[in-house]
């Protein structure tokens, strides 16, 4: 073995062998050039998370240079200094961990969590320069509650190949997945089923298995005893009358090789059983044991009967009105284009990758790719013709020209806003040491104006009972992009609070004394950042971070943001005329229903009324079905709101019109 090792090592004077020698010193080389070009860099990503069961989320993790949080605030959140950090996020929340860049990274994440973990951005990424940055995201679903770990894996990667220049680095985040309501009773009725079948078929076995032993006991002791009985004699030495045999009573003659009995042969031996001293006990213990055996038997058949069978349940309050939306099936009509493209704001990335996965589930072989921009961007997208379908957070503006920009999209032809799909606008906030906060329409316009400027401000002192909070200063986090979010915000409060909100509104934020970050889930890092901030985001995104989140007093008490206030809130909203279906919100701002959430946002589908080639419109409509129709119970499960009955009809009308 030594001989063959030898013979197989570097050889100058074997064929090739100097040219391999040379080939692997220039290799050498040129890793240790490439790697010398390394600089330091830093990876951000959360550490410790808490989510519930079956419940789909999105986990990002950023790999900065050393410059680019003057870029990117995703880089500035993790606490490196910058400009627009309000705070730095305490250890349990974020980390900063510094990593070798200046080369194209490859970011893995695995885990042996009981679930799914499917990536959504490219394995590979460049990041050369010290103000670049790569952003590498995943769909995490996990299935089962506990206690486990996430593992991010980091390497530089030389040039083109995939040859490490590093070492591969390891960081591991914790996961806490929580059981629902929902779960909880799916395992509860399991388990009930489960139970009752077990014991069931132990009761049946032992019950009729005791009933039957004791039976035969029964019958032999009685037997014995009837045969005792028959040939006790008396004192002249006959033989006495069974009980119940009349003396002298005549007797069967004897069969052929039979001994002779006391008269016939059932009619005494049941006289016998019903007299005898130990047969009621053992009668009763033999019904008993057949009662419990019949028992077991009922036990089983109700376990079979489906009655603890897991049934779908939402993870809210039990009470449900009657105009929330029925899950309606199979309406859509597969075909097309295989291939579709939707552009909208970044809050509603979600439940239009809900929608998508729906739609190619309902219609294989077909696909729905949703690009997402903040600030308005998205709808701009399909305006500029680049997508199929757009989305928004409120109708296109006249008079910005959106209005005729979409005509012109649509070959001349007008575009029609479809409501998709509802979300609450959530007042988020983080206040150490506080539980509940309730605030008027009054109180948020002054905070987010900057008139009110400490938490222990009596304004808020008075809506919440007497309470007084900390005296601690706010700082307000606010969408610093042209966000729909934004100026959905400022028409809430400019109809709520006149007299308190006197900045102008539209989708830029004019009040000049908050921090601005352009993403949602930036704002959301801000807040969570640091004690006594507060800002506004999409529920299912201040949901993701575990934000505590205020209850909006309008006068009849205060409601805090569920699918059951949201529900509540836009049953009685009108919409348009004809299929362009706007949506009056100013209505519900002013005066909303009791025990209703009036902070709405309306996912708008944006879409061609004409103008789609007949391949483009029979898919567009396909996923517009799709999406109209989908599961009230997943779209809540989610933290959003579903179409009510009238409204999504009137849309599938709409949807049936598009030619």
């Amino acid at each position: 073995m030594l001989y063959i090792v030898g013979a197989c090592g570097s050889d100058n004077n074997a064929p090739g062998g100097e040219d391999t020698a040379k080939g692997q010193e220039e290799f050498n080389s040129a890793t240790m050039a490439d790697r010398a070009e390394l600089i330091g860099g830093y990876a951000v990503f959360r550490t410790d998370l808490r989510v519930p069961t079956e419940r789909t989320f999105d986990y990002t993790v950023a790999v900065c240079g050393p410059d680019a949080h003057q870029k990117t605030s995703v880089c500035a959140a993790a606490g490196t200094p910058g400009p627009s950090t309000p705070g730095s996020p305490s250890a349990s929340s974020s980390s900063q961990q510094p990593v070798s860049i200046g080369a194209r990274i490859k970011a893995q994440l695995t885990s042996t969590m009981p679930g799914d973990i499917t990536p959504a951005s490219t394995e590979i990424q460049p990041v050369l320069v010290r103000g670049d940055v790569g952003t590498w995201s995943w769909s995490i679903k996990p299935h089962e509650p506990g206690d486990y770990i996430l593992r991010i894996h980091l390497i530089a990667l030389r040039a083109d190949s995939d040859n490490p220049l590093t070492t591969e680095q390891i960081f591991t985040v914790r996961l806490k997945v929580e059981q629902t309501a929902s779960n909880a009773v799916k395992d509860l009725g399991g388990g009930m089923r489960d139970f009752l079948a077990s014991v069931g078929a132990v009761l049946t076995a032992l019950g009729l298995s005791f009933a039957g032993g004791l039976l035969w006991i029964a019958r032999r002791f009685d037997r014995r005893s009837g045969s005792s009985r028959e040939t006790e004699n008396n004192e002249d030495g006959e033989p006495v009358p069974a009980a119940g045999d009349e003396a002298g009573a005549p007797h069967d003659e004897p069969r052929p090789g039979r001994a002779e009995t006391a008269g016939p042969v059932q009619a005494p031996s049941a006289s016998r059983f019903s007299k005898s001293r130990t047969s009621p006990l053992v009668k009763s213990i033999t019904i008993a044991c057949a009662v419990v055996g019949f028992s077991g038997v009922a036990l089983v058949a109700l376990s079979l009967s489906g009655v603890f069978d897991p049934k779908p349940v939402l993870d809210q309050p039990v009470e449900e009105p009657p105009s929330i939306t029925p899950w309606i099936r199979d309406l859509a009509d597969c075909g097309g284009r295989p291939e579709l493209e939707a552009a909208g704001p970044g809050g509603q990335t979600d439940v239009m990758r809900s929608f998508a996965r729906a739609y190619s589930n309902r219609c294989p072989g077909h696909r729905l790719t949703h690009t997402a921009s903040d600030g308005g961007r998205g709808v701009q997208r399909f305006l500029d013709g680049a997508g199929d379908l757009g989305g928004t957070d409120s109708a296109l503006d006249k008079e910005k020209g959106e209005v005729d920009a979409a005509s012109r999209r649509c070959g001349g032809n007008p575009a029609w806003h479809l409501p998709i799909v509802f979300d609450l606008l959530t007042i988020a906030y983080r206040l150490d040491a506080t539980h509940d906060l309730t605030l008027t329409p009054e109180v948020i316009a002054k905070i987010f104006s900057g008139a009110i400027k400490t938490w222990d401000d009596p304004a808020i002192t008075a809506a919440n009972g007497g309470e007084a909070l900390r005296a601690k200063p706010i700082t307000v986090v606010h969408n610093s992009d042209q966000s729909r979010t934004t100026e959905e915000l400022q028409r809430y409060l400019g109809i709520a609070a006149p007299s308190a909100w006197h900045a102008h509104g539209g989708p830029e934020f004019t009040s000049g004394t908050a921090w601005g970050f352009p993403h949602s889930r930036d704002a959301a890092a801000a807040i969570d950042a640091a004690d006594g901030t507060i800002g506004y985001l999409e529920q299912p995104v201040a949901v993701e971070w575990k934000l505590q989140i205020a209850g909006v007093d309008s006068g009849t008490g205060p409601v805090w943001p569920t699918a059951l206030s949201g529900v509540r809130a836009i049953k009685n909203v009108r919409a348009g005329e004809g299929n362009d279906l706007v949506l009056d919100l100013d209505a519900l701002y002013a005066s909303p229903e009791t025990d209703a959430y009036p902070l709405i946002l309306t996912t708008y589908g944006i879409v061609c009324s004409k103008g789609y080639d007949p391949d483009t419109a029979r898919a567009v409509k396909a996923f517009l079905t799709v999406a109209v129709t989908h599961d009230p119970a997943a779209l809540a499960d989610t933290d959003h709101v579903p179409l009510p009955t009238q409204l999504r009809n009137r849309v599938l009308d709409a949807v049936n019109a598009i030619t």
